[in-house]
Order: C-alpha cells, then structure tokens, then sequence
C-alpha cells in the first residue's frame, strides 16, 4: 500500500480542512463525492472529521482530486503558516 508521502501531522487537519472547503465550495455532500470518486462514503467521512487522514494512500487522495478536478498537490500543506 502506497500511503500519501505529503503527509505530516500539521498535514492532517489541512487535508481534512480543504477537502471540507472544496466540498462546500461545490454544494456537495460526502455522498455526492463517493458517487464521483469511488471512494466509499464512511472513508470521505473520517478524512473530513481527521479520523483516517493520517493513514489515506495516495491512490485515494488521488481520486477525490480527480473528481473535485484539482490536482493531487493541492491537498498538500503549502507551509507552517497555512492553517
């Protein structure tokens, strides 16, 4: 398993936070991104509370960007100061 190489613990908030911005942004609903991504609706769940950020692999970060249509990098946290 590939886990996300970005990932550091100031990562997971980050990645939690922006997915959750990214999905308001959009109107979307967790189930409305499973639909789109693959991703199982209970996983987009725990990445949005921080409960499994720390552990999602690259290929799941991977389809949640493809179906939001940004890149991959955009979960990743630019810097210290982004929070």
């Amino acid at each position: 398993m590939c886990y996300y190489a970005g990932m550091s613990k100031n990562t997971v908030p980050y990645l939690s936070r922006k997915l959750a911005e990214l999905l308001a942004a959009r109107g979307w609903t967790a189930y409305r991104l499973a639909a789109e991504s693959g991703v199982d609706a209970s996983t987009i769940g725990r990445l949005l509370s921080g409960e499994r950020a720390h552990s999602v692999t690259l290929r799941t970060v991977a389809a949640l960007a493809a179906a939001l249509k940004v890149s991959v990098e955009i979960f990743l946290e630019k810097s210290s100061g982004n929070q």
